[in-house]
């Protein structure tokens, strides 16, 4: 939910030309969140990673707030 309100908030405007991210999820070996690395392997297959940022983050929280910073 986070995510979604600070994506949609009125602060920093971005630039037209920035592309969307979308940022997957889950652990495969653990079968956590299978859905959203489903979701980003059907967004790689139909060629999306060309228009749209793909992601995919298998580790722990503490590793999820790297990946964030990092792509900030």
């Amino acid at each position: 939910l986070y995510l979604m309100r600070d994506a949609l908030s009125e602060g920093e405007a971005r630039p037209m030309n920035a592309r969307a991210r979308v940022i997957a999820v889950g652990n495969a070996m653990r079968g956590d969140d299978g859905v959203a690395l489903a979701v980003l392997a059907r967004l790689e297959a139909v060629g999306a990673g060309a228009r749209v940022e793909l992601v995919r983050h298998e580790g722990d929280w503490a590793g999820l707030a790297t990946l964030l910073t990092a792509l900030s």
